[in-house]
């Protein structure tokens, strides 16, 4: 079982510990938190951590439990798909302004500037 928690103290929500292998924990751990990890839950095999963390923790720690970046997508979710903006720029290619684009596609006129921009286009406001 793999569970989230911000830091050691979250573990008291969970009854089985036992059943435990993979946590991802959000807040640095100290070397002590990490000892206490392993203490607490006999069978975990992995440690997950963010980017961030990861290159604070030291590299001498003697914990027999793998530790890892975890590469998973937070956040709030794109609204529009690659396809949504795959037909932006061809309309750009095409000539249409991002008024244009806005009205056809019913993408917001800023979101369009947006994807323009980022996707190493200028674009030029037409109002």
């Amino acid at each position: 079982m793999k569970v989230r928690i911000k830091g050691i103290e979250d573990l008291e929500r969970f009854s089985e510990l036992h059943r435990i292998e993979e946590v991802h924990i959000s807040q640095r751990p100290s070397k002590r938190d990490l000892f206490e990890l392993t203490k607490k839950l006999p069978n975990l095999k992995r440690i997950w951590v963010p980017p961030s963390i990861y290159s604070l923790l030291p590299r001498n720690l003697d914990v027999n439990v793998a530790i890892s970046v975890s590469r998973e997508k937070r956040g709030r979710p794109k609204k529009y798909g690659e396809e949504q903006i795959k037909q932006i720029l061809e309309a750009r290619k095409k000539g249409a302004n991002a008024k244009e684009i806005s009205k056809k596609l019913g993408i917001p006129l800023r979101t369009v500037y947006y994807y323009l921009e980022n996707n190493g286009r200028t674009s030029e406001k037409t109002f």
